[in-house]
């Protein structure tokens, strides 16, 4: 029984660190969404939103920061794919509401 009120114990730590750090996670990624739409700002028509070469630039570097942080390089470029997918049409609808803003006017 001590053993498993200790093994509860670690676990529940471990637990309380997790939620730490995906709360983290969460405010980092809250702070990129923030920062793309003041890209979006500065991009003048819905054509610029899409880079492939800083999308490349971004991959590779999201591989090698995953291998280096003790995860799998495709699980990196895997996530960073879906975060750029994600950021990309947020800034597109960002951009074209800016467009029709500015046509209607």
């Amino acid at each position: 029984m001590e053993d498993e009120a200790i093994w509860k114990a670690e676990l529940s730590g471990i637990r309380v660190q997790i939620d730490k750090i995906d709360a983290e996670i969460m405010g980092l990624l809250g702070e990129r969404g923030r920062l793309v739409h003041k890209v979006g700002e500065l991009k003048p028509h819905v054509g610029a939103v899409r880079v492939p070469e800083r999308e490349r630039q971004v991959l590779a570097l999201a591989e090698q920061q995953a291998i280096q942080n003790g995860l799998d390089g495709e699980f990196g470029r895997q996530l960073y794919l879906f975060l750029l997918d994600y950021f990309a049409t947020r800034e597109e609808v960002q951009v074209m509401k800016r467009v029709a803003s500015i046509t209607e006017a």
